[in-house]
């Protein structure tokens, strides 16, 4: 059985290392996975981008006209990533067919991977796992609380639109006429959240729809000494530090994040974000200092920070099955976030972590003050741990996978008998 992972990228973005470690679980499991991206950013021989430069050149100019065609359309449109899919791609349609896998397996499509139109021309039964909204939406990647595409879109708030036939509903009337045409796909949802909403949505509803997570590799993340962790960092040795995640996606909500920490109060804190300092920055009165280390661009950094941290706080406004509380609990670091998307899939509240009511910025300070002064942090740690390990550990996730993939092959040879 041969399985072909299709993303955008194989590093860079959440989809992209999430994809990746789903295709070095299943070769570890012994299946034939083979990885094919636009762009190649790792050396890994399994992965291949079959354009290579020029297949480069196409997503930075494809990606160039849709930003100059969106701009002029709807110049009030939000920062948040809208793609309409209309450039085809008919060299990477050629090489997914060429290469006869019994299942192609689609992740993240964006940034001009394929077209809508595409989809019906790939001869492999689909899966698709989702990492966003996109699939069924108008072309918006995060809806937030629009639900608008339960009745096909238009009048979309992303666009900026006021117009019931813009370009999300005609992105929306695509998508309809292509999926009618496809043989039945397997929508994965990564978490409970988003697998709901995908059966429920007016898009997908017809499809088969199945609940499975990524998988992360435990023996790679793991506890490891925080002290030592903290010399290797350049970090004060007995600050109590927080992990604050990215601060320049408004999705991750940095801003929210800012306020709760006004709420908070103790003067020990240290907050560690792993992005350079942004100009003119000044923090809010009665916000705890930040230290600023930089993007990580090496794997055994990012053990540290993981390690080095007390707590990750995650205060994003829309998460499907964030890599960061995953791998942050699997080194035993507990997380608190708000109860958004997929986070109560890895955090249990009081239990392993602290989840916040949406978006309740009050509620997040008191998520971080009640780990801060928790007689049982080292039980916390333990159950952040012991949780990963039990429901999304690669080796385990890989057969659930494998098991599905085997399902869906033995559904289509009975059919076609």
């Amino acid at each position: 059985m041969k399985i072909l992972i299709v993303n955008s990228y194989d590093f860079g973005g959440g989809a992209a290392i999430a994809a990746l470690r789903l295709h070095e679980a299943l070769l570890a499991s012994g299946m034939e996975s083979l990885m094919l991206v636009q762009r190649k950013n790792t050396v890994h021989p399994t992965v291949i981008s079959p354009g290579g430069r020029l297949a480069h050149l196409r997503t930075l100019l494809c990606s160039r006209l849709n930003g100059l065609w969106l701009r002029r359309l709807y110049p009030n449109r939000a920062v948040s990533l809208f793609s309409p899919a209309r450039f085809n791609n008919p060299s990477l349609i050629k090489r997914i067919n060429n290469e006869q896998p019994d299942i192609v397996h689609l992740h993240w499509l964006q940034h001009d991977l394929l077209s809508v139109e595409d989809l019906k021309k790939i001869k492999a039964p689909i899966v698709w796992s989702l990492h966003d909204n996109w699939a069924f939406t108008g072309g918006c990647h995060l809806k937030w609380d629009c639900t608008r595409y339960q009745k096909g879109c238009g009048h979309c708030p992303n666009l900026g639109s006021h117009r019931y036939k813009d370009l999300s509903r005609r992105v929306f009337n695509r998508k309809q006429t292509i999926y009618a045409q496809l043989k039945p796909m397997t929508i994965v949802g990564l978490s409970r959240w988003i697998h709901q909403e995908a059966k429920n949505s007016l898009l997908l509803k017809t499809h088969r729809h199945v609940c499975l997570p990524n998988p992360i590799d435990t023996a790679q993340f793991q506890p490891s000494d925080a002290a030592r962790c903290r010399v290797n960092l350049n970090l004060p040795p007995s600050a109590y530090i927080l992990y604050a995640g990215e601060i320049e996606d408004p999705n991750k909500g940095f801003d929210l994040l800012l306020k709760a920490l006004e709420f908070v109060g103790d003067k020990n804190i240290t907050v560690l974000a792993t992005a350079d300092k942004p100009k003119n920055f000044e923090l809010p009165p009665n916000v705890p200092p930040f230290h600023f280390i930089g993007r990580i661009s090496r794997f055994q950094k990012w053990l540290w920070v993981l390690n080095a941290v007390k707590m990750t706080v995650v205060p994003s406004r829309q998460e499907t099955l964030p890599n960061v509380i995953m791998e942050s609990m699997a080194c035993s670091t507990p997380a608190v976030a708000f109860d958004v998307g997929g986070n109560s899939d890895l955090i249990n509240h009081k239990e392993n972590g602290y989840l916040a009511p949406p978006l309740d910025i009050k509620a997040l300070s008191q998520g971080i003050q009640w780990v801060m002064t928790h007689p049982n942090y080292t039980v916390l740690c333990h159950n952040a741990q012991t949780k990963i390990k039990k429901q999304f550990e690669a080796k385990s996730v890989a057969q659930k996978y494998i098991r599905l993939y085997r399902e869906i092959l033995e559904t289509q040879s009975t059919v076609n008998d």
